[in-house]
């Protein structure tokens, strides 16, 4: 009987030493979830921060929008710049930008890199998030933009991309008159994974993109 007594107290003994092992591994695992959930919120609102001090210092293109066409301009420009910080960083905004012959309205420069969070920080963030060229293209017109239009325009960003050697670019094309049912099956057919293509109609306020990643991402921004 005594040795009977003697396994189930042992049994007994390991199994709550197991159970404490278990606890103390749960407890170390929970607090390193923590630690690195801490960790990332924190990057986040640094970096999110400094993109929203860099947006406060940014030289804007459109300053006094007159038309229709610049109010929207600058209402994406000012989308892109304040709230498209998961995308990029960006850099600067060129107006009337010459490409292949082709006049783009606004050019917004940037890059997919994280900079400005301390020397220790950036090259940590530099292996996990590399630092690529990137650009959003915007063109404009008050009147309703033809197939052949798009077509050069699209050519023109492509020339763009190769050219800078960009990772990926975004290009806007604004219409007061809106767009033929041409311009849309064309541009729904893109399918250059680096080269975002949005049509948005300021008439009717209706959106048409290509269907890869880069123009889901950011037309949210021409939906102003």
């Amino acid at each position: 009987m005594e040795k009977i007594k003697i396994k189930k107290s042992k049994r007994i003994r390991n199994i709550g030493i197991l159970l404490l092992i278990a606890g103390l591994v749960a407890s170390f695992v929970s607090t390193l979830i923590s630690l690195a959930l801490m960790l990332t919120s924190t990057g986040f609102l640094m970096y999110s921060s400094i993109m929203h001090r860099r947006a406060r210092e940014y030289r804007w293109a459109f300053k006094n929008p007159q038309t229709e066409v610049e109010r929207y301009l600058a209402k994406v420009e000012k989308a892109i710049v304040k709230r498209g910080i998961s995308a990029a960083s960006w850099k600067e905004s060129r107006r009337d930008f010459k490409i292949n012959g082709v006049t783009v309205d606004l050019l917004i420069k940037g890059d997919t890199g994280i900079r400005g969070m301390g020397v220790a920080f950036s090259r940590i963030m530099e292996k996990m998030v590399p630092s690529y060229p990137v650009a959003v293209l915007i063109f404009s017109r008050e009147s309703q933009i033809p197939l052949r239009m798009v077509k050069q325009i699209f050519k023109a960003a492509f020339r763009h991309v190769e050219r800078e050697k960009l990772h990926w670019c975004c290009v806007f094309v604004a219409s007061s008159e809106g767009f033929s049912s041409q311009c849309i099956n064309y541009v729904e057919s893109l399918l250059d994974r680096r080269i975002g293509f949005v049509l948005f109609d300021l008439r009717e306020k209706t959106i048409h993109r290509n269907p890869v990643f880069i123009s889901k991402s950011l037309v949210k921004y021409a939906k102003i």
